[in-house]
């Protein structure tokens, strides 16, 4: 049995990468936003249905799939990244409504078929449930956090004392989505206790949600929350914020402050226009592909500290860079930017 399973996620995790790394092939040649995105969701969803189909695991073929995808952004137009941001936001909110309207149209069904279970046993094991997941992740939650932040207060140089309120509210936060559900409803309709299961994934979604969401905000002004004491940033975020910062003001690979020079060109590019003298566009568009050669070179040596960086915090850095550049490029009329 351990054998069989091991077997279904190794064929999909490695369906998944495949699948990701050729649409991360396709998508730096199109030079097309739309198809790029396009491409993007495709992709997911190619993976998961050759998976399935050769009797792996399509949930993790996605995953895998879309882990790839995401790591690869980075080496796409910044246009892309950000109407792909916003594109995949609106999508994953329609389909987390749609999996929780699935599942609202199928529990009378479901409930209709446990006939082997009275509606105390149902509710036994759904209380059961939730309590098992809530009162399991407060013993990871408490027996990592503390490991955890000494060894990051050893690496950092720093201190960091954290009170009983921040692994209290890190375990508190464990609500259960809409993963949950799609990989319940995933498995094949003749699997012997998919209706059970099914009934007690939606059970954990909703306690959870209901309880720990509910009870959140409160829970938060309870404790005496206060930042944590630590005396410096890691290295690599200071070193990772000053690339973006000196990017943003201008400052080019040979110290040359683009935003002073495009001032000084605008200015004389004024006075040329009130004496009559014909403009030269060339000027002022030769300083801003200077400005954009500065966020690219940005974004590369942000690559550099990839493995340095959380994603989120990645992600946020090239994002601000990506804004900046469509601010250039919106200067400059430009439709169809260079890939960084």
């Amino acid at each position: 049995m351990a054998g069989g399973f091991a077997l279904i996620a190794l064929i999909g995790t490695a369906v998944g990468l495949a699948t990701g790394m050729g649409a991360n092939w396709l998508m730096r040649r199109l030079k097309d936003k739309h198809l790029e995105i396009v491409v993007s969701f495709l992709a997911a969803f190619a993976a998961y249905l050759v998976a399935e189909r050769i009797e792996g695991s399509g949930v993790l073929a996605a995953v895998a799939c879309g882990g790839l995808i995401g790591r690869a952004q980075v080496k796409l137009a910044a246009t892309t990244r950000l109407e792909g941001a916003s594109a995949w936001q609106l999508v994953e909110f329609v389909l987390a409504s749609l999996v929780f309207l699935l599942v609202g149209l199928q529990l009378h069904g479901i409930l209709a078929r446990l006939t082997n279970y009275s509606g105390w046993q149902l509710a036994t094991l759904g209380l059961g449930l939730s309590a098992t997941l809530i009162l399991s992740r407060f013993v990871w939650v408490f027996a990592t956090f503390y490991p955890t932040t000494a060894v990051v207060a050893v690496i950092r140089g720093g201190k960091f004392t954290p009170s009983l309120s921040y692994p209290t509210i890190i375990a508190w936060t464990g609500m259960r989505g809409v993963v949950s559900l799609a990989a319940a409803l995933a498995l094949p309709s003749d699997f012997e206790f998919r209706d059970l299961i099914v009934f007690l994934a939606f059970c954990s979604i909703l306690s959870t949600l209901v309880l720990q969401g509910i009870t959140l905000k409160w829970l938060i002004q309870w404790f005496d929350l206060r930042e944590p004491e630590i005396e410096r940033a890691s290295p690599a975020l200071v070193e990772a914020r000053g690339i973006v910062a000196a990017a943003i003001a201008g400052v080019g690979a040979q110290g040359s402050k683009t935003r002073d020079v495009l001032e000084q060109v605008r200015h004389s590019e004024e006075k040329a226009a009130h004496a009559g003298h014909a403009v030269d566009p060339e000027r002022l568009r030769s300083v801003m592909e200077d400005r954009l050669a500065a966020l690219d070179d940005a974004r590369v040596r942000l690559r550099e500290h990839r493995d340095e960086l959380d994603g989120e915090t990645l992600a946020t850095l090239i994002r601000e860079l990506d804004l900046e550049e469509e601010q250039v490029r919106l200067a400059m009329g430009d439709s169809a930017p260079a890939k960084a």
